[in-house]
């Protein structure tokens, strides 16, 4: 037997050809589908690309402020170290000008009566802060009056007068000159 086409549908009907538009739409779709992909395939790798080399050159800036803040660091180092050196000079320059007054506190103190030692002295410009430690009584007031009868200090001032039975009697005073 012969197998006969039988179509009981009307032409415009036709299966075959809207399957066949579909099957082309969908074609056209997965092409425009797979360039799309890639395309964003490529600007993905092209944006990887740009911001790694933006991000080694900003890795790069980075290291090279660190090393210039390291290099200032060591330049901030020098400037403290010779900034403390002028000002201990300084200091020295001005000791300089105490001279005068150490010169007539080591006459003064060359003159001391006996039982009589100089603890602490502070010399600065126009005064004298000096405190004896002395043993006797006797040793007092020959102290006592040789500094009141020098005639070279405006003002002499008693600070502090104290009497320990152990060590004896501290004596401060303050002499402007």
């Amino acid at each position: 037997m012969a197998t006969n086409n039988i179509n009981l549908l009307p032409s415009t009907y036709n299966i075959q050809k809207g399957l066949n538009d579909a099957v082309s739409i969908g074609k056209k779709v997965l092409i425009g589908g797979a360039f799309l992909l890639v395309f964003l395939a490529s600007v993905c790798s092209l944006a990887i690309v740009f911001f790694t080399r933006q991000l080694n050159t900003q890795i790069q800036r980075n290291n090279q402020l660190k090393s210039g803040i390291a290099e200032l660091e060591a330049v901030e180092q020098r400037y403290f170290l010779i900034k403390d050196r002028v000002g201990k000079i300084s200091k020295v320059l001005s000791s300089r000008k105490l001279e005068p007054t150490i010169d007539q506190l080591a006459v003064f103190t060359d003159t001391l009566p006996e039982n009589t030692t100089v603890s602490s002295a502070e010399v600065t410009s126009g005064t004298i802060n000096i405190e004896f430690l002395v043993t006797s009584s006797q040793s007092v007031v020959q102290l006592m009056s040789q500094i009141i009868s020098n005639d070279q200090y405006s003002q002499v001032s008693l600070k502090n007068f104290q009497f320990n039975p152990a060590k004896g009697y501290l004596i401060s005073f303050e002499i402007q000159k």
